[in-house]
């Protein structure tokens, strides 16, 4: 994912300020994607300089406010309608992969390795409820139903990962079914 197509789309809801953008990840995209306060600022830096975003005012304390131009319209616009590749549509999920190698624990970091995965997936989907119910129900807006339809997609992926750590957790051998050298 690129920051700059995410600033992009986010100044297309309304123009921001830089902490304005920094709160709204964190609020609905930083459990997904973090990002430091100071990579947005240098994007914003670099979309300014390309014509992307404007300063289009000045909030309270000095804060500059920017507003997306309409080629920042058209480069959010082009990057939405660009065909992917199978690779770029491929994610690379590093949590699902370690799923996959947790049979090489030994029995107590097994346990407490899947009991501390499925614990905090099912934190994150309950956090994406929590998040859900702070968005108004405005479904005619689609700056709205996007983030709802990704916040359910997001949940029921937290969901699928907290129910494949409880499954390893309730089938795995006791010595993980290793094979190989240890065994």
């Amino acid at each position: 994912m690129s920051l700059r197509h995410a600033l992009l789309g986010l100044l297309a809801e309304a123009p921001m300020s830089g902490y304005d953008l920094t709160k709204r990840f964190e609020h609905s995209l930083g459990r997904v994607w973090p990002v430091r306060h100071n990579q947005i600022y240098t994007e914003l830096k670099a979309l300014q300089d390309e014509g992307l975003i404007e300063l289009s005012d000045y909030g309270p304390r000095g804060r500059k406010i920017y507003a997306i131009t309409q080629a920042g319209l058209g480069e959010i616009r082009r990057w939405l309608t660009e065909p992917l590749d199978a690779a770029a549509r491929s994610m690379r999920f590093e949590p699902l992969l370690r799923l996959g190698f947790v049979w090489i624990l030994e029995e107590n970091d097994l346990q407490s390795v899947l009991a501390a995965e499925e614990d905090h997936y099912r934190q994150q989907a309950a956090w994406l409820d929590e998040m859900m119910a702070t968005l108004p129900d405005l479904d005619s807006d689609g700056s709205i139903a996007s983030r709802r339809a990704v916040a359910r997609v997001g949940k029921a992926l937290y969901g699928a990962m907290a129910e494949a750590a409880a499954a390893l957790r309730d089938t795995l051998p006791s010595d993980g079914g290793r094979a190989g050298p240890e065994a």
